[in-house]
């Protein structure tokens, strides 16, 4: 990320975040930037990879979920819990391995409503264990969590993001 980028980090035991957000107030989207690095010394699964049905990766990739609380819009890539009922074909929630020290980088544009003053994203992220994560049989690259995942995760969540004054603050 460039030096002079709106940006924030956060760290937890398991990894650490690093985003920069971009507005383009005109057309109401938010450009996040981000990278995410393994700061355990084991695996960790970074739950971004987005969501599989019926074994094959789900209209709109790897989008982040929404979800608008008044003024305040929290974006998140996360694992899911199984919804009760449980539906005939399941969203399964995908994720990339980082080894310890690794990182990788990534990006997404999200439209943001009008009224919604404050913006946050959070990642979620989990130790490796085989019972926990299989491959992905479409693509090598991705992992599909068990839905057991969203109890465990970890959220590293930036901190708010003020559309009026193009800041981070805590």
């Amino acid at each position: 990320m460039k030096p002079d980028d709106r940006a924030t980090h956060r760290e937890t035991a398991l990894a650490a975040l690093d985003a920069s957000f971009k507005v383009d107030a005109g057309r109401r989207v938010l450009r996040v930037e981000y990278s995410v690095k393994n700061t355990s010394a084991a695996p960790l699964m970074v739950l971004d990879g987005g969501v599989a049905l019926g074994g094959k990766l789900a209209a709109g990739g790897a989008a982040p979920l929404g979800k608008t609380d008044g003024e305040t819009l929290t974006l998140t890539h996360a694992a899911t819990a199984l919804p009760k009922p449980a539906p005939t074909v399941p969203r399964v929630t995908l994720a990339s391995r980082l080894e310890a020290g690794a990182s990788r980088s990534s990006k997404f544009d999200a439209d943001v409503l009008p009224g919604v003053k404050r913006v946050r994203y959070c990642i979620g992220a989990a130790p490796f264990t085989e019972d926990a994560f299989a491959p992905f049989e479409s693509d090598p690259t991705l992992w599909r969590a068990s839905f057991g995942v969203a109890a465990t995760q970890t959220l590293i969540c930036t901190a708010w993001f003020d559309l009026a004054t193009n800041h981070f603050s805590d």
